[in-house]
């Protein structure tokens, strides 16, 4: 029989993950259903037309399936059923015993029958379909908020990849308790984290989950049962500093041994993907030369940079003096670390 409520360490102690597109039965209600041409209050009122013209016939456990589903089920054996939340864009935020209809939802432009192609009368925001959604269905347009907020919480473990975290940013930020949040991430990419949370983050190095069962879609979920393992197990107490909880996992601060072994520009922008977002090859490139140490030269590293974005290769002279003078600056602020460390 599945417990409601951990009496461990775990106790007070949630987690906030994602649906999986593997599932028991199809969908009885889809998007394509809805027709195009709509505002997003438009297509809300027609979704849940179509919801209601069905009985709610199953709940997340019955529902969804998957290694990465199966994650979960082994994370509810540890917290408890009662204490795991699942995201949905066509259902909100569900509870496992909460039952729903059978649907298809996506707000993923790459895949066919998406809501991006019902709601073309205006552009369809993520996050306010969220905040929309779950005040229809769940009757709170911030469930994550208030489940942080909630009296006997004592920590929300957030689980999802890039994409699902859209979902969440707004909702994320309206809690007044953000201590007690904590987002999984693995790697050390944090940009897809809004800037005002990534404090909460929890870094968890790939290695460390390299030798669980799942594959790249699950990685999170792995991550999260890493840590929340450790918690029930009493390695940390569940309302620990996030300090503390990183400390469990490790630092992923490059090493020594990393800095020592030169990477070519296109294993840096591999490892470190985030340096594609910054705002120009020059900065990318000096932010790389302080993680990583020597990477090769500027051209290679230009070169590398424009193919991982997709453009064409175009080298200026400016550019290249702008980017050995940034060098030079690195080269000398290192140093004076040097000497005033002697």
């Amino acid at each position: 029989m599945a417990k409601s409520k951990s009496d461990d360490g775990t106790k007070g102690l949630y987690l906030v993950t994602c649906c999986t597109s593997t599932r028991t039965e199809p969908p009885k209600v889809r998007c394509a259903d809805m027709g195009t041409g709509l505002t997003m209050q438009s297509a809300l009122e027609r979704w849940l037309e179509l919801l209601g013209n069905h009985d709610v016939s199953v709940t997340p456990p019955q529902l969804y399936r998957g290694v990465g589903f199966h994650t979960v089920t082994k994370i509810a054996d540890i917290i408890g059923q009662n204490n795991v939340r699942v995201l949905t864009g066509g259902q909100g935020l569900l509870s496992l015993d909460t039952k729903f209809v059978p649907y298809d939802f996506t707000s993923n432009k790459n895949h066919p029958g998406n809501i991006l192609d019902v709601v073309t009368e205006e552009p369809f925001v993520i996050p306010l379909w969220w905040n929309m959604i779950n005040k229809a269905l769940r009757g709170t347009p911030t469930p994550v908020a208030d489940l942080l907020d909630a009296k006997g919480t004592k920590l929300v473990v957030i689980a999802l990849n890039k994409f699902f975290m859209k979902y969440l940013q707004d909702d994320m930020l309206t809690a007044q308790n953000i201590d007690k949040l904590r987002i999984v991430v693995v790697g050390k990419s944090r940009s897809h984290v809004p800037t005002q949370l990534r404090q909460q983050v929890l870094q968890v190095d790939k290695q460390s989950i390299s030798g669980t069962v799942g594959n790249r879609n699950d990685i999170s979920h792995r991550a999260a049962l890493l840590f929340i393992r450790k918690v029930a197990l009493g390695e940390v107490d569940v309302g620990a500093s996030v300090e503390q909880h990183q400390g469990i996992l490790g630092n992923l601060s490059p090493g020594p041994t990393e800095h020592l072994t030169q990477l070519t520009p296109k294993e840096v922008l591999q490892r470190a993907p985030d340096l594609l977002e910054f705002d120009s090859l020059d900065q990318a490139y000096q932010e790389a030369r302080r993680r990583y140490g020597t990477i090769g030269g500027i051209i290679a590293f230009r070169a590398a940079w424009h193919t991982s974005k997709g453009q064409d290769l175009v080298v200026t002279k400016t550019e290249t003096k702008a980017a050995k003078a940034a060098l030079s600056a690195i080269e000398m602020t290192n140093l004076y670390t040097q000497l005033d460390g002697k």
